[in-house]
């Protein structure tokens, strides 16, 4: 499995570490398919409805300077979210 984003990183650093941007994927979706946006539309329109979906393609037009603080931040969250789940 692969962090599939909906909105490519590629298109903005605020982006990046948005939970509701990120999915996982297999490396055919992910790679091959170039993330396979009709289907990956369709799963975040079901899944968190269109202000959502409006408010992450805002977002990307935005530039974020993260610091070593905010790193540390997203790794502790990170970390708790995977051992709340194993």
């Amino acid at each position: 499995m692969q962090a599939g984003h909906w909105i490519p990183k590629a298109q903005g650093s605020a982006i990046y570490f948005e939970e509701t941007n990120i999915h996982p994927q297999c490396y055919r979706c992910n790679i091959n398919l170039g993330g396979n946006g009709p289907e990956y539309y369709t799963f975040m329109l079901r899944t968190y409805g269109q202000d959502e979906l409006d408010r992450l393609k805002a977002l990307a037009k935005t530039t974020v300077k993260f610091t070593v603080e905010d790193y540390q931040a997203i790794e502790s969250k990170c970390l708790k979210l995977m051992d709340d789940i194993l």
